[in-house]
């Protein structure tokens, strides 16, 4: 990710806060469960000391069953509170990750091209799985983990002080050497932790691209070359995460061996002193009961620190990808006017354009023209000539750095964005289609669009015969990104979309370039069937569509070098005549002009 990476600060988990207060019931559920159950724990130090000094040490039966019942009653009411706390933070922890994933994808559904030319699509996808787990696993686990072993760490120093202050000094004294290999070795296994992280989402964006890509792959015969890539991905995703277990289980070990070596010195020096008299068996045992509760909260802490670290990082991406918009400077939203309904005009006047990674070129460089309402116009040109990018601009994926685009005399910036893309419907050269039913795909453009209006709109495209011979119709599940239709049947379906909310512009971009001559010939007679409102841009077609424009713009290097009709651009034009000769003598009339 480019445009938002930040360091790790366990600061940044405030930054849940907000999602954590939305469920304040569950929040307070789970902090009165986590207290009752830190209690508990530590009343059972206690009640040992109780059960060894007037039970055991006394042989008193009646005191070691009133011990026992005391213990259940203790157990029982550990128990309801740990299950309180685990249902309370499981629900909170599943609440805050479908509103950060809700917000997230929201966000990234209306971020502007520029942020995904910058920025890697599977490695976003990846955040938005990954990141998102691990920010629920803090919230249901770590973070109580943490505020448990807190308030067992301040309790049981509290019960030690009670029990034996010259114990409790030697246990503060050790503290700090168990807290040493963590710290010196903490900050490599979260960098190492970090590092397998990145390895794994790396992995995710490149089998992302690989399984979009792969016809391009199994067309090339390139599946063991890929697949040996993916082989180096995975080993050095393995050799990263092999560093961090080590590192983590060697600091886990050295916490161990400190930890028990302190308890067994306490236990010797504390057998001495009740063997002198000086402090009762309950009392050791009790002792050290809490003196291994303290041992293990500080090394869980500190290792909840590194899990808050991961989590921290993890939160910061999340809450920089839901707050991108306000990042982007290509398309900064204003209180709008709205859109106004009817136009005549549509026109580029000194527009200049450049791409945000080539500054310094310009894609598009003094356009000036007008569209009328209600008109048919075509752009053609050799590729490269910035016709796509026109379709770009025109749709405000991105504004200019120089000029305006108007509607009438209003500049298309001071409309709001939504209602004003609105007005438009594209047929791509690239067809998207979603893995969904042909209806579906078709319903994109118009959720409440009645049968008749998706019937017309399907025949309007030439779709309908080809779709009613499928099995079920229209209700046919299309695959993965349509894999189960040809190509021109994708781009039939994206055409009787785009028609569907009859907008007041029809961009059709090499629309018809998978397009038999029947199918061609119908969208053909759809554009020439105007209508008092609608104005149809065609950019690039084949030659007999481009012919039927009313007026054709000829672009070569990001400039409108003319325009016309066919027959006076043949005459007064020769990079336009040099398209359409190339076309005739290629044979022709099926060929695209590029």
């Amino acid at each position: 990710m480019t445009r938002h990476l930040s360091g790790n600060s366990i600061k940044n988990l405030q930054k849940i806060g907000p999602y954590l207060r939305e469920d304040w019931h569950l929040v307070l559920g789970a902090l009165l469960s986590l207290i009752i159950a830190a209690l508990c724990v530590l009343a059972i130090g206690s009640g040992v000391r109780f059960l060894v000094d007037n039970g055991l040490s006394t042989q008193n039966e009646t005191v070691m069953d009133k011990a026992l019942l005391v213990l259940f009653c203790i157990i029982t009411a550990l128990a309801l509170a740990s299950f309180l706390r685990s249902t309370c933070v499981s629900l909170l922890g599943e609440r805050v990750i479908m509103k950060f994933r809700q917000g997230v994808y929201n966000n990234l559904l209306n971020l502007d091209p520029g942020f995904y030319e910058q920025n890697n699509t599977g490695e976003i996808i990846s955040r938005l799985t990954s990141d998102t787990t691990l920010v629920q696993s803090v919230i249901s686990s770590t973070l109580p983990m943490a505020m448990r072993n807190s308030i067992l760490l301040l309790g049981g120093i509290a019960m030690l002080l009670i029990t034996s202050p010259k114990l409790t000094l030697m246990v503060i004294l050790v503290v700090p050497v168990i807290l040493l290999p963590i710290v010196l070795m903490g900050r490599r296994v979260r960098r190492l932790s970090k590092d397998s992280r990145d390895s794994v989402g790396e992995i995710g964006a490149y089998v992302d691209e690989t399984l979009h890509g792969i016809q391009t792959i199994q067309s090339f015969v390139k599946e063991d070359f890929v697949s040996s890539r993916y082989k180096e991905k995975t080993y050095a995703a393995y050799k990263t995460a092999s560093q961090h277990i080590m590192n983590r289980s060697f600091m886990a070990a050295a916490v161990i061996f400190i930890v028990f070596s302190c308890v067994g010195i306490v236990l010797w020096i504390g057998g001495h002193d009740v063997i002198a008299g000086r402090m009762t068996p309950g009392a050791l045992t009790s002792f050290v009961f809490y003196a291994v509760l303290v041992a293990s909260s500080a090394g869980t802490l500190s290792e909840v620190y590194g899990s808050l670290n991961q989590a921290s990082g993890a939160a910061d991406r999340l809450i920089s990808l839901l707050n991108e918009q306000s990042h982007s400077p290509l398309l900064v939203e204003r209180h709008q006017a709205a859109v106004i309904p009817i136009f005549e005009t549509l026109s580029f006047e000194n527009i200049k354009f450049s791409y945000p990674k080539k500054p310094d070129i310009y894609a598009l460089n003094d356009i000036n023209f007008t569209i009328n309402r209600g008109e048919t116009v075509a752009f053609v040109g050799p590729s490269g000539s910035g016709k796509t990018t026109l379709v770009k601009l025109m749709l405000r994926f991105y504004e200019p750095q120089d000029g305006i685009i108007t509607l009438d005399d209003t500049n298309v910036k001071s409309l709001d964005i939504k209602p004003y893309r609105s007005l438009f419907s594209v047929v791509p050269q690239d067809t998207v289609i979603f893995s969904d039913t042909i209806r579906n795909n078709i319903l994109l453009a118009k959720p409440d669009a009645s049968e008749d209006e998706v019937i017309w709109v399907t025949k309007m495209a030439n779709a309908y015969e080809f779709i009613e011979e499928l099995p079920d119709g229209i209700d046919t599940l299309v695959g993965e990104g349509g894999s189960r239709l040809s190509g021109g049947q994708k781009q039939r379906i994206s055409i009787a979309r785009a028609l569907l909310n009859n907008p007041a512009f029809l961009l059709l971009d090499e629309a018809t370039s998978s397009l038999d001559s029947i199918s061609e010939k119908a969208v053909q007679d759809m554009i020439q069937n105007k209508t008092q409102d609608q104005t149809k841009i065609i950019i690039a077609h084949r030659l007999s569509t481009v012919m039927i424009a009313d007026t054709i713009y000829v672009m070569d290097k990001g400039r409108i070098v003319n325009f016309g009709n066919h027959q006076e651009l043949l005459k007064t034009t020769p990079l336009y005549k040099n398209l359409i000769e190339s076309q005739v003598i290629g044979g022709a009339k099926a060929s695209a002009i590029h």
